[in-house]
């Protein structure tokens, strides 16, 4: 950088564009890992109670398998807490609108107004 591109300072366009992109940025970290915590805290119900009467006849290894599953939910709604995200990409749709989505490590949560991958 040539010191006249440093002596434009928090006016110029660059500098604009940067700082709404940082805001949304941390807006968005912060509703996430919100949203990351609710879910979290909310008590997943046990396999049984969620399947109802499970048929070990056929295959006893269900319960274990949906616990297993509920218990790597928590466990990534725990992560997203401390790591919204690791990415956010802006594209633009064939029809010329622009949308931003955020991408998570392995996991995401339902986040309102906020587009996120996992």
């Amino acid at each position: 950088m040539t010191e006249a591109s440093l002596s434009h300072g928090a006016n110029d366009p660059t500098s604009i564009t940067l700082n709404q992109v940082a805001v949304e940025a941390l807006r968005a970290m912060e509703d996430i890992s919100e949203s990351a915590a609710k879910q979290f805290q909310r008590a997943a119900p046990s396999g049984t109670a969620v399947m109802g009467a499970l048929n070990s006849f056929n295959n006893p290894n269900v319960g274990r398998n949906l616990g297993h599953i509920q218990s790597q939910a928590q466990r990534a709604a725990h992560d997203l807490q401390h790591e919204p995200f690791i990415a956010r990409v802006k594209v633009q749709t064939a029809s010329g609108e622009d949308m931003v989505y955020y991408f998570g490590r392995n996991f995401t949560v339902n986040t309102p107004g906020i587009k996120m991958a996992g």
